[in-house]
C-alpha cells in the first residue's frame, strides 16, 4: 500500500489509496533538477483515474531527491483485498 502526504491534503481523503506513484525529473536552466511526484488513484464514483499532485520541487542532489520521496511517500502493508501470497 502506498500512503501519500500531499500538499493538497484536503483532497487526498476523497479517494482510496493510490494505485501507483509517478516520479518525474527534468533539468532546469540553472543546472538543477525539477522533481515532481504524482499519485494516481481510481475515482470511487466514476470509472476513471485521478492524478493528485503530491509535491514539486527543485533539487540539486540525489540525497535531496531521496529526502523528498521519504517525506511524501510511505510504503506500508498491502490491503487484504489486494494482497497475494507467494508459494
Amino acid at each position: 500500500m502506498l500512503d501519500i502526504t500531499s500538499r493538497l491534503h484536503a483532497a487526498t481523503p476523497l479517494f482510496p489509496a493510490p494505485e501507483f506513484v509517478r516520479l518525474s525529473l527534468s533539468q532546469t536552466a540553472d543546472g538543477r533538477v525539477f522533481a515532481s511526484i504524482t499519485a494516481t488513484s481510481v475515482d470511487p464514483e466514476e470509472p476513471e483515474l485521478v492524478d493528485i499532485e503530491v509535491v514539486d520541487s527543485a533539487i540539486s542532489s540525489f540525497d535531496e531527491l531521496i529526502a523528498l520521496i521519504r517525506a511524501h511517500v510511505r510504503i506500508g502493508e498491502p490491503t487484504t483485498s489486494t494482497s497475494h501470497k507467494l508459494s
